[in-house]
């Protein structure tokens, strides 16, 4: 779909990552519900509405692995407004999300000692300074652990002995949901599907 629609009072704009160096985003869909059609913007991250009626109109804009985000512009007879600038938020990626469990048979101390652990490869489009927390939950008990990242593996990673569980038991655990979450600088989080 071509970004440019044409001819009457039209709404423009931009659509940038959220830090510098600001690079453009491409294919981002820009709607303006006041004219019912979806723009994509180009290369340049540029996008233009025409035929927009005069009035206060909300503009939303959403790509995939961004978080959406919205502006309104008020579109006077006669005055084109001033171009839209929008900057959306790139979300965290969580990558081979792994849950293992292992059992340690031991003759001391006497108890044997059983481990769930967590793994996944987490990055950030926006830079790996931008990724501040990733974390392990199961429903229904909520979060169990938070992942740390591992030099050796590049991976985040969790270990949880059985005794610091929420059910106090891995096997209250099975046959429920986790899911590996992490979120970056501007609290834009992202879920992991069920494990």
């Amino acid at each position: 779909m071509n970004p440019r629609h044409h001819s009457g009072h039209h709404v423009s704009g931009i659509v940038t990552s959220v830090y510098p160096p600001f690079s453009p985003l491409e294919d981002v869909h820009v709607h303006l519900p006041a004219v019912r059609e979806i723009a994509l913007t180009d290369r340049d991250g540029h996008f233009e509405f025409d035929l927009v009626p005069p009035g206060t109109h909300t503009v939303w804009a959403e790509k995939a692995g961004y978080r959406p985000d919205s502006q309104t512009v008020v579109v006077q007879e006669g005055v084109d407004p001033s171009p839209l600038l929008f900057r959306l938020d790139a979300l965290p990626r969580i990558e081979n999300p792994v849950i293992t469990t292992t059992h340690i048979s031991r003759w001391w101390p006497p108890d044997d000692l059983y481990i769930l652990s967590a793994q996944a490869n987490v990055w950030d489009p926006d830079g790996p300074g931008d990724v501040m927390a990733i974390w392990l939950e199961c429903e229904p008990w909520g979060k169990i652990d938070t992942l740390v990242y591992q030099p050796g593996s590049r991976a985040f990673a969790a270990e949880i002995v059985e005794s610091s569980l929420p059910s106090g038991s891995l096997v209250a655990l099975e046959g429920h949901r986790f899911h590996i979450f992490a979120t970056d600088r501007l609290e834009a989080t992202s879920k992991s599907e069920s494990l």
